[in-house]
Order: C-alpha cells, then structure tokens, then sequence
C-alpha cells in the first residue's frame, strides 16, 4: 500500500464529481487510475485511510476531505440507485475491525463536515445504520453520539446529526426505530426552539419529527411534551420560508392522523394557520392545508380508499368533533377556493387556445370523476369524437378568435372565465362534508348561495353554482323536498347568464341535478307558471353558440323528461305509460328542436331524444311516431351519402340514430299500420347501411337492430329475407373470428329461422352450411361465439323440422357433442359464467333438435335412428359429465337438463329411455320435481317436467 501523503495527493487531483466519471485531462486520468489500483490491491486498507481523511479535517485540505467521502460511499456502493442488498453485500465484505473503525471516523467526522459534502458523510452513516442496527450489540453508540451532537447548539455538525437521524427513522422499520425513540426525543425537544435556529436546522429538525412520528406519537401523549411540539409546528407553520411551512404543515396532518385527541386543545390555533394554508397561492401549500382538515374527518367519519363511507368501525377514537364545530370557518374558506378556481395564470396570451382547450378538458374530467357515475349522456366514443370534431371546428373555434384580442389582459389579471377551471380537491371534500354533515346546506351553504347567486363578478355567481353541484349529488329526497323550492328560480335565472358560457353550462348541470332529485320542482306553485320559460331558457341554451352549452342543456332536458315520466307515473298509479304528463303541451316541441340538434351532429341530443320518446305518454304517441319517421328519414341520409361524403362522423351519426331506433321501435302499438311500415323503413334503412358499410362504425348497433326488428315483423319478415340472407351469408364468411359483430350475426341468422319459421326451408343451404365450416374443429373460436352458433343449430332445427334439418343432423351432433366437451372442462375456460352459458345452451339445442325432428317430421324417429346418430349416446356422456362434475351447478343450467331428460322420457318412454340416462328413476324424478317447484309450475319447460314425472309414475305402477 502506498503511504497516506500519495493517496491524498491523488484525491486532490481529481474533479470535483468524481463519480459521475466527468474526467478531463492527462493528471486527472492518472489520478483516478491510481486510485482505482489501490481500491483493488487492497480494498480495506483503502477504505480506511478515506475514513482517517474524513475525520481529520485540520491535517487534510477540504478538497481531500470532500472528496474521501465520495470514494467511500463509491466503494461501498452506497448510492441511492444500488439496491440495499448489494450494500449490505459490499459492507459484510469488509474486515470486523475496519468496519469499527470507518463507523468510528464517520462519527468525528459528522461534526466537523461543511455543508458541501457533509450530505454525502449523513447517506453513508444511515445506510451503514440501516444494516447494522437490526443487529443486536452493532454499533451502539451511534443514536447517543448523534443525539448528543444535537443537544449542542452551537455545534456545526448539528444539521447533519439531525439529517443523519432523519435517514435512519425513514429507512428502518418503526418496530426497531421504536427502541430508540428516548434517545432521539430528548434531544429534539431541547432542540425545538425555532428562533434560534437556520432554515436548513429547523426543516432537518422538522424532518426528523416527521420520519419518527409514527413511533414516537406514544411519547408525546404519555409524557406530555406535545405541548413543546405543537408549539414548534405552529411557528415553522406560519414561517416565510415555503419549505420549512410544507414540512410543519404535514406535520400537522399527521398529528390530525396519530394524536387526534389534542388537537381540541389547540383549535384556536390552528383554524387560522390551516385556513391561510388553503388560501395560499402556493399549490403544496394550499393542498396540505385541505389534506389536514380531510385528515380529521377521516378520524371523526372514516371512509375507505373509494370515498364511501365506513358505517361501523372497530375501535373508533371517541370523536371531538372539530370539524363540526368548526364549519362557520371552514366552508367560507372552501367557497372562496371555488370563487378562485385554478386558474390557468402562467400562460401567455399567446397559448390562450391550449388555455381554453384544457380548462375545457379539465372542467369536463372534474365532471366525471366527481360526479362519477350521474351522468346521464351515454358514453360512446365515436360520438364524442364528432362532437369534438364538430365544436372544434364550428363555434369554439369562433368563440376563440372574437376573445383573442381581449385574452391578454383576462389571463394578466386572471378575470377570464375561459381560463378557469374548479378545484377538484376542494370540490370533493366539500361534497364529503355536506354528506357528513347535512345540516352544513340549510346552515352554512345555501344562505351563501342565495346571497351569492346575483353577485356581479362571475366568480361568485360560479362558486355558488358548484356550491349547490357539491351537495345534490348525496341530498336525501325528503331533505330536497323542503329546500330546493324556494331556491329553484334563482338557479334558473342563471342559465342565461351573458358573462360566460361556463356558468350557463353548471347552471344547466345544477337545473338537472335539483329536478332528477326533486321532480315536484316542475310542479310547485313557484314555477308552475315559469315551466313554459323553463323550457324556452333549455331550447335557448340548445342553440347556444358556445360548444359546451348545447350537450349539458340536452342532458337538463332529459332530467326534466324524467322528473316529468316520474310525475305522471304517481298519478298515473305506477302505469309505465300514464296517459298524459306535464310536458304534454310541449312534447312537439321539444322533440323538433332535439331533432334539429340532431341533425346538427349533437351527441347528446339523441340520448335526449331515446329518453324522450320512451317515456312519452300516450297523448304523445303521434309525437312518437313523428320523431321515428324522422329520425328514418335521417338515417337514409347519411346511408346515402357519397362514400366521399361518408365520413366517421356520420357513421358516428348512423351508430346514434340505431341506438335511438332500437329501443323506441320497441314501444310502438304494432297492431298498428303506422307502426308497421315505420319497422319496415328502419329494417330496409338498416340493410342499406349494412351493406354499404360492411365495416362500419354502426354496424354492431345495426345487428342489434335487425334482431329486434325481426320479431316485430313476424311473417312480413319475408319481404326483407332475400338481402337479409345475402348480408348474413357474405358477413360470416367475412367477419373475423375475434371480431364482436360476428356473434351477432350468428344472433340475426337464429332470429331469422325463429321469425319465419318453415319459411325459412329456402335459406337451410346457404346460412347453416356457413355455420358448419365456421365451427368446423375451430379452437380459436371465441366462446360468445360458440353460444350463438349452438343456440342457431336449436332454432333453425325447430323452424324447419326433419325435413329441411335431417341431412345436416350428423354435422350437427358431432359439434354439440365437442362442446358439449368443452363445456365441462373448467380448464378449458377462465370464465365461469361462459361455461356455464355453453352448457346451457347445449342442453337447450339438444331438447330442440329431438322435439322438431320428433314432432314435425313426415316419418316418427325411433329409437334405433336417434341411437345410430349417437344423439342419445352424446346427450347420455354428456350427462354423465354434468352429475360427476365436481362444480355446484347454476339453476338454469339443472333447469336445462331436467327438459331435456323429460322430453326423452315422453318420446322413448320411461323404460327405454332410462337404460341410455345414466341417472335411476328416484334421481330423475328429483330432478323434475325440483324444476317444476322452482318454476311454480309455469311454462313449457314445467309442463313438460309434469308430463314425464306422471309416465315415470305411471311405468313404476305398471310394474308393480
């Protein structure tokens, strides 16, 4: 080993970030060289004379010092990124007595290092604390030597004993940091006297609290010393410095969590520090100053990690009941944040459209992540992609371009309502106060929302807005019954608010919320009178210029369909179709402008229109059938427009009107020839579009359409068969595999043989010789897709009897029979559910195939014919794998079978047909007798099971 002077010598020669391997020039490559040769000749004697280096500041320039420490933590490997198990590797390495003496010289050389490196010496002790006191007898000197540097105020080392400290309490577990804690509070609470000490002194000292304040929480309640605590959190709370404030402010949000109780001594205090927190413009700061007051309802009213309340806990800390006594401060503090908002306030007048475009997204991710789950708009994707489309290119982009000249000054002095966007946090702990506490509306919220409302700055009349947004949501009916009357006009002279179109969209948000929560709001004398300019008020905002105003006033008009249906139905003595409502005068209308809108391209005013027509009372009727034909009228539109034309924003279009038609068809009075030829237009409408757009964005919607359709056609089906069937035969052969529409179309071909019965015998070639080549040994197959086919071989076997179905009945069989395999291998699937579906349905298709070939056939199937189709060996294993499965089975699933075993038991009779069951009589019987218990004896499926438990009675008296 070469002598101490020539390794010093070599350090001084170094870069400063010798670590980073930053070197340049001739001696500080050979220096680093040298150095690296020694490391490797003789490790341990190289770490100590860095640890000797270190300790001895006088002897060695602050150079050598500075840079000893960063060779040792090197060669320890004990940088943040290196896993600690390699460290500890690394340090067991090391000789017993050059490991003492590192520990050693770490500890003199703590005190006497300068600020520059002495971060570097705190890491190095921590992370040799963290593998050695776990330890038992392993350095104990260590927490004493740090604490009785802290306890010297005048010690130059004391930032870097706390710091040192604060690593540990961080790094170790709370169980062995716990043994410590007397060692470690008595110095910090000497220490806490925050007007003698540095920033850098009172955040590591705040530090040190923080990192040991789980364990230590005990100590405080049990030796009184929270008091010298507390007091030191209050003063680093109301520091100028921003991160000594921070810490002292997380501090105080852990003693809200762990020393709850002493709290109410200090309330006085900490109402103004915590509420000048939430003022703040500091972002941290002002979000702890919330998180503090949401961690003391979390100890009075705990929630889980979702939000929802906990009803009952174990063990609940006896409730001081800060935050109620405390909400005539706390709620104006929260108002003022939604009056403030976050504001957009770093952005240029040149980046005022990225400004209103964010402030828009992030208003509208407020909406549904607060509100989760009350929306009313039903969420496609394609829609929404055309109503961005369309507002980005229409009135937003206007809007934009009249406001830029004035956007400058607006984002300067952050008057603008465009670059305002509300406070998600505050918002939601508002909503968890008022449901908390409900009283906080009558008491606290309301007298500010009704003296807010008719502010003249735009803010207010905001804030007071989300103010009634915040406690709809949870407000308990007969709770809305008593308030919301007297305040339901001032909101609704909002909705035409000029200052922006913001406010006019929550106010639209607010006017739904109040009249889904309380429909007797259209009703009550205060605005009995005022429902004709209620709805005048929601056209006029339909028509609203402003892109986010025309879909929230679609979403109020459907609120205020709703609150309408409600209405009629209680007068109406629960009658899904009341004979008249309150909006009937205004049906017309409201369904003219909706359709307007529609054909604007507005997402949101086909969910208007399906809610609209589905609710309609029956003076409305002819309100219905208008809509419909012109909503067909639409929908041929945008079929036939030029494939130039056809955009993905009709097809958008065309996937809505489907949606809409789909479910409105299905109220119609089919007794009716209006009705009837309005099914056959859609029908027509719905093959043009398929057939044109094989691929297109509507066209699960359009499938979904055509199998609802078809059986409100019934035998006028027909008229439509032939492009039908050349749809369906051209789409299974060209549908992928894993594609959804493919289940659905398997779906229309079985509706198709279900609805046309034996007039379907023409289309047997062509629709089920493409569905055997579809299952044809096909693995990847997906399951849903299975199940349609299996249930389609059920349907087209019953609709065309022996017939049209004997020379495909072994094709058939051999695949019932495979998935019927499958279906009873549960490892096969990860889904239950789709197991249990493919069992069913194979059940099902086999009692179909043996009841039309049975009973509609020209010849009578014996025994011998089903026997050599291996119909009643496949249905007999199958069995066999149902009653020996170790899985409980699902009611329809048992229901399923005991069909089937009852249709074999009246064809073949009881004693032909049990030696190919492989279950007795008495299990049989059992199993019927269950079926017709369950079903109360209704239907086909208990007639049935009746009919088979007598004939296995009646062979059991026979043979007696």
């Amino acid at each position: 080993m070469l002598p101490l002077e020539f390794v010093v010598k070599m350090l001084e020669s170094l870069p400063l970030v010798c670590s980073e391997g930053d070197y340049t020039g001739q001696k500080e490559n050979i220096a680093e060289l040298e150095l690296g040769k020694i490391a490797e000749s003789d490790l341990d004697q190289f770490l100590c004379f860095m640890s000797v280096i270190m300790a001895d500041h006088k002897k060695f320039s602050p150079v050598a010092c500075r840079r000893a420490a960063l060779q040792l933590q090197l060669q320890l490997n004990m940088k943040g990124s290196v896993p600690q198990m390699e460290q500890q590797k690394r340090w067991r390495a090391i000789a017993a007595d050059v490991r003492d003496m590192i520990k050693s010289n770490l500890l003199i050389a703590l005190p006497t290092t300068s600020l520059c490196y002495s971060i570097t010496v705190v890491e190095i002790i921590a992370c040799i604390a963290v593998m050695e006191i776990p330890l038992k007898n392993n350095w104990p000197d260590l927490v004493p030597t740090l604490s009785s540097i802290v306890y010297q105020l005048d010690s130059g080392g004391k930032e870097s004993a706390v710091e040192a400290l604060t690593f540990m309490c961080q790094k170790l577990k709370t169980e062995r940091m716990a043994e410590y804690v007397g060692y470690i509070m008595a110095p910090l609470l000497a220490s806490l006297r925050m007007d003698q000490l540095s920033n850098r002194a009172q955040q590591a000292i705040l530090n040190m609290l923080m990192s040991c304040f789980e364990p230590a929480h005990a100590y405080f309640k049990n030796s009184g010393e929270h008091k010298i605590v507390m007091q030191a959190i209050f003063e680093a709370a109301e520091s100028s410095d921003i991160g000594t404030r921070s810490i002292a402010l997380s501090l105080l949000i852990k003693a809200a969590s762990f020393c709850y109780q002493h709290l109410k001594d200090y309330i006085d205090v900490i109402i103004p520090i915590t509420t000048a927190a939430i003022n703040s413009e500091e972002g941290d700061i002002h979000e702890m100053g919330l998180q503090f007051w949401k961690a003391v309802s979390q100890v009075e009213n705990p929630r889980d990690p979702e939000g929802r309340r906990i009803l009952q806990t174990e063990q609940r800390e006896a409730s001081c009941y800060l935050v109620e006594n405390n909400r005539i401060k706390i709620v104006p503090c929260l108002f003022a944040q939604l009056v403030r908002g976050e504001i957009f306030a770093n952005l240029s007048p040149e980046d005022s459209d990225v400004a209103n475009n964010s402030s828009v997204k992030a208003e509208q991710a407020c909406y549904d992540t607060v509100f989760k789950g009350d929306l009313t708009l039903e969420d496609l994707e394609a829609s929404n992609a055309t109503e961005k489309k369309q507002s980005k290119s229409d009135t937003i982009s206007k809007v934009d371009r009249a406001s830029r000249k004035n956007r400058g000054e607006t984002f300067k002095n952050k008057q603008s309502p465009d670059g305002w966007t509300p406070p998600r946090e505050v918002i939601i702990y508002f909503s968890e106060l008022c449901e908390d506490y409900p009283d906080t509306i009558d008491r606290y919220v309301l007298p500010l929302v009704e003296k807010k409302i008719q502010h003249a700055d735009w803010r207010h009349r905001h804030a007071a807005l989300w103010s009634m947004l915040v406690f709809l949501k949870q407000m308990d009916p007969k709770h809305a019954e008593k308030t919301l009357k007297h305040i339901f006009p001032l909101i609704r002279g909002v909705i035409r608010d000029k200052a922006s179109s913001r406010i006019r969209n929550t106010a639209l948000w607010v006017i739904s919320w109040m009249v889904e929560k309380y429909p007797p709001l259209l009703v009550v004398p205060a605005t009995l009178q005022d429902l004709q300019l209620l709805l005048d008020d929601l056209i006029a905002c339909l028509n609203d210029g402003e892109g986010r105003v025309s879909p929230s006033s679609c979403i109020a008009l459907t609120s205020v369909v709703k609150a309408s249906h409600t209405l009629a139905r209680q007068q109406a003595d629960g009658d899904i179709r009341p004979p008249t409502s309150v909006l009937s005068p205004y049906y017309d209308m409201i369904a003219d402008q909706l359709v307007k809108a529609a054909k604007r391209r507005l997402t949101a005013a086909f969910e208007a229109l399906r809610q609209l027509l589905l609710t309609s009372p029956t003076d409305c009727y002819w309100v219905v059938l208008e809509t419909t034909n012109e909503l067909l009228l639409l929908l041929r539109k945008v079929v036939e427009l030029p494939d130039r034309v056809g955009c993905q924003c009709h097809e958008a279009v065309q996937k809505l009107i489907c949606v809409v038609l789909r479910n409105v068809v299905e109220i119609l009075e089919l007794g009716k020839a209006t009705s009837k030829q309005l099914c056959h237009k859609f029908m027509t409408y719905l093959l043009s579009l398929l057939t044109k757009f094989p691929f297109g964005m509507a066209r699960e919607e359009a499938l979904l359409a055509v199998s609802t359709i078809a059986p409100m056609l019934d035998w006028e089906l027909k008229l439509h068969a032939d492009s039908l069937v050349s749809y369906l035969t051209l789409a299974i052969s060209s549908i992928p595999k894993n594609d959804p529409a493919l289940a659905l179309v398997v779906d229309a071909i079985g509706t198709l043989f279900r609805v046309l019965d034996s007039e379907a015998i023409p289309y047997v070639s062509k629709l089920l010789g493409q569905l055997l080549i579809l299952t044809d040994s096909n693995q990847n197959l997906p399951t849903e897709v299975k199940i349609r086919c299996v249930a389609a071989f059920g349907q087209m076997a019953t609709a065309v009897g022996r017939t049209g179905f004997q020379m495909y009945m072994t094709a058939v069989l051999r695949r019932l029979h495979f998935y019927g395999e499958l279906s009873t291998a549960e490892e096969r699937y990860s889904s239950k559910e789709l197991r249990e579906k493919l069992l069913q349905t194979c059940l099902e298709t086999y009692s179909s195939l043996i009841q039309s070939i049975l009973y509609r056939g020209t010849i009578p199937l014996t025994l011998e014919l089903c026997s050599s189709s291996l119909c009643l060996k496949h249905i007999s294993k199958l069995i066999q794998s149902i009653t020996t499965s170790k899985s409980d089975l699902a009611e329809k699933t048992r229901t399923a079978m005991a069909h089937l075993i009852g249709n074999i038991l009246l064809e073949f009779g009881p004693k032909k047909a049990l030696s190919h069951i492989p279950l007795q009589a008495s299990e049989c019987k059992s199993l019927l007798a269950e079926v017709v218990f369950h079903t109360k004896g209704n239907g086909q499926v208990a007639s049935i099971c009746r009919a088979a438990l007598s004939e296995i009675e009646m062979d059991a008296r026979r043979l007696n």
